[in-house]
């Protein structure tokens, strides 16, 4: 499928390590694959499920900053993981 009708000049798709379960068209949407949540976004949720499974982490009282924190470090964490895809 080419993406370039998705985005605009230069055609490049954003570097989120594409879809993180891709899928073929089916009839049952029409022919149109829908790629649900990046790589990227499902590496940052796996990352914060364990900064959360963490004892060490706490969350009692927490506020929006520290909240946003987390997801920071998550993302942070997403991207080194799709670094290191590239390099292996």
């Amino acid at each position: 499928m080419d993406t370039r009708q998705f985005y605009p000049p230069p055609y490049e798709p954003p570097k989120d390590g594409g879809p993180a379960f891709p899928n073929r068209p089916s009839s049952g949407n029409f022919g149109y694959a829908v790629d649900g949540m990046s790589l990227r976004d499902y590496f940052a949720g796996q990352s914060l499920v364990g900064m959360l499974a963490n004892q060490e982490t706490h969350l009692q009282g927490a506020n929006v900053p520290s909240c946003y924190a987390f997801a920071e470090q998550a993302y942070g964490f997403a991207d080194a993981m799709l670094k290191a895809r590239e390099q292996s």
